[in-house]
């Protein structure tokens, strides 16, 4: 079952991002997921994302909770600084800022871990210093 981006009620910035010629939209809810959209829109090495793709089940210990990643990013091909950093041909991506991160790291993870095992897929953080200040992936190497 696929989320549905809410209508935004408060400050914070929704949209849709064009992405690339005969992708398609896809939305975003902040200015980060946006610029996120932004940057590997002009990677050579980038396939396809979808928003928000799946939605996982997982046991906090207490009880059953559900999680959806933020994006599902498809590359032609990994380039060693990308994979270096934890990416694959198919790679789960929650866009968070460092420091919310830093506050709900357990949790963030546990819920990163759950996609992972249920999609024997890589499943990581792209924060605003990975987005905003990237790197030059170049060439697949």
């Amino acid at each position: 079952m696929v989320r549905t981006i809410p209508l935004s009620r408060r400050s914070h910035v929704t949209g849709f991002h064009p992405v690339k010629a005969g992708h398609g939209m896809v939305p975003f809810e902040s200015t980060l997921e946006r610029d996120f959209l932004s940057l590997i829109a002009n990677w050579p090495c980038f396939h396809t994302v979808v928003a928000q793709p799946i939605t996982v089940p997982w046991f906090d210990g207490n009880r059953w909770r559900r999680y959806t990643p933020d994006f599902r990013l498809e590359l032609m091909q990994v380039p060693n600084h990308l994979a270096e950093l934890g990416y694959a041909a198919v790679t789960f991506i929650e866009v968070k800022y460092a420091d919310d991160f830093e506050k709900d790291k357990e949790a963030i993870q546990a819920r990163l871990d759950a996609v992972r095992t249920a999609t024997d897929q890589p499943a990581i953080i792209a924060n605003e210093h990975f987005i905003r200040q990237p790197l030059n992936v170049g060439e697949a190497s």
